[in-house]
């Protein structure tokens, strides 16, 4: 075990060295090439908006840098960055009254000048020029975006059916010519799991019928924190506002400390950005190198009480996050010792992070970072130790921002050299973590009792997704491992009850 340790730190010391002289080759040679390419980019870009008006008058926007960015896909094929929502209602759902009221609320809904406030539920994304642009549907009918799973209408839907039919809207071609949107509603579904009355999650069963709204839309549209808060606070609730959302915390600065840390910024951009490059391209069990994804995946899916988490989180004086993540490093750590798999030298994670100011549109808005898992840890409370002052670190240092910052750049190049850098080849694992509201909503009249969300992984060779929302006093999560990396879903399914021990182990303060 010492002799492992030492050879871990001087790997460490070696990575750092390496980084470093990189970071020099990055500043003298890279950032000026780069300069040079972007700069004719940006003008082309503008040139291009300006023509547009004039030649093009079809076409509407530019998509923003960020949304082009998520718009590379292979839409009307095998589409890979679709954003599912779903929803488990109280009563019947009817799609004309849903198609109504959607028509009404959202559609229809327009700024006090007059604008539609959501003008992208009918619109595509068009190409012209090297540039993604929206346009306009030219026959806009809402029966084609929102339709009821027709085997629901004839007979009871399981969970079984439930899980196989997202796996199926994750992948669904997009039709050309119509926004990439759907909302796709089943009937008579009988959950094998009981979802409590109350919203701290006690009291028997909810009463009555209950119906799942499954909202499905493509990334480039917007991301996951615009569509949560759209379908929770726009459309009929009243008991939900956009205050109840959990915003992301960032240190407030004063005018002076904001130009010293942007400046900050700037300067160890060659630094960061070479680290990213060079240090976080994993190769393990996980995200073996080399190896070619099916695109069809296992999954498995859970809960936990929130006030479980918020038990750890005080005890520790740690943060939400932090619990989560030292839970799945745990139960990978486990589920890997149980298959006989290589503990990795590391692992690394991409979250996305909401950013402070997102608007109150369809938007991208956001930024990333990476974490390496601390697998080597064996001990559950020191785990958790090592991975909250990990997480606070980044997110309160210069790479959040760095990369806030970034993205946009990348995003703004014409869409076919978007093509060849658009790829998710580093990290072994992806992950989404969304604090809901933690009382009822309601989504056109119908009580949301229960809450998820999923979707795809995007373009590259990442195979392995996490995706957690609290909301109504329940943390939903769920993980999707291709099937070209686990052997079967039952191997799924042990990795989060592994997961989920981990959680029951930190809450009974037990080392591991």
């Amino acid at each position: 075990m010492a002799a492992r340790k030492q050879i871990l730190i001087l790997k460490r010391i070696r990575d750092k060295v390496l980084v470093i002289i990189a970071s020099i080759l990055f500043t003298i040679i890279i950032i000026p090439v780069f300069l040079l390419f972007m700069v004719p980019c940006y003008i082309y870009r503008f040139i291009v908006a300006q023509l547009a008006k004039v030649l093009n008058p079809g076409l509407g926007k530019l998509l923003c840098t960020r949304s082009a960015l998520c718009a590379v896909d292979d839409l009307y094929t095998f589409p890979k960055c679709t954003l599912l929502g779903v929803a488990i209602v109280g009563g019947e759902v009817d799609a004309e009254q849903m198609r109504e009221a959607m028509m009404k609320k959202v559609i229809e809904a327009k700024d006090k000048h007059g604008h539609h406030i959501y003008p992208e539920f009918q619109q595509y994304f068009s190409q012209w020029l090297g540039f993604l642009f929206w346009k306009w549907e030219k026959d806009f009918r809402m029966d084609e975006h929102i339709t009821y799973y027709e085997p629901s209408l004839n007979k009871q839907v399981d969970d079984k059916e439930l899980v196989q039919l997202r796996h199926d809207l994750v992948k669904k071609p997009y039709v050309n010519g119509k926004s990439p949107w759907e909302i796709v509603l089943v009937k008579n579904y009988v959950p094998s799991y009981l979802i409590p009355e109350n919203d701290d999650g006690t009291g028997g069963p909810y009463p009555g019928p209950k119906s799942v709204v499954i909202v499905r839309l493509h990334h480039g549209m917007a991301d996951g924190y615009s569509m949560l808060e759209l379908f929770l606070n726009s459309i009929d609730n009243d008991n939900v506002k956009r205050e109840d959302l959990a915003k992301p915390r960032f240190r407030k600065r004063s005018f002076l400390q904001s130009l010293m840390y942007w400046t900050v910024v700037w300067i160890s951009v060659p630094y960061y950005v070479t680290q990213e490059l060079l240090t976080t391209y994993d190769n393990n069990a996980l995200h073996p190198k080399g190896v070619k994804l099916t695109r069809e995946a296992y999954s498995a899916g859970d809960s936990v009480p929130v006030a479980t988490i918020k038990k750890i989180r005080s005890t520790y004086n740690v943060t939400f996050s932090a619990v989560v993540m030292s839970a799945l490093a745990g139960g990978i750590r486990k589920f890997m010792l149980v298959n006989d798999m290589k503990i990795p030298d590391k692992m690394h994670v991409v979250t996305p992070l909401p950013w402070p100011g997102h608007p109150s549109t369809l938007r991208n808005y956001w930024s990333f970072c990476i974490m390496k898992l601390p697998l080597e840890v064996a001990d559950a409370r020191e785990r958790l130790k090592v991975l909250h002052k990990k997480r606070e670190k980044i997110v309160h240092s210069a790479v959040a921002a760095m990369n806030f910052t970034l993205v946009p750049l990348v995003g703004a190049l014409p869409h076919p050299v978007l093509n060849f850098f658009a790829q998710r080849n580093a990290t072994t694992i992806m992950m989404s973590n969304f604090p809901g509201p933690p009382v009822t909503g309601t989504f056109f009249g119908h009580p949301i009792l229960y809450g998820s969300f999923g979707g795809g992984l995007g373009r590259g060779n990442l195979g392995f997704g996490v995706a957690m929302l609290s909301y109504r006093g329940t943390l939903s999560f769920g993980i999707g491992i291709d099937q070209a990396i686990i052997p079967n879903n039952e191997k799924a399914q042990e990795l989060l009850r592994f997961i989920k021990d981990e959680i029951h182990i930190l809450e009974q303060d037990t080392v591991v």
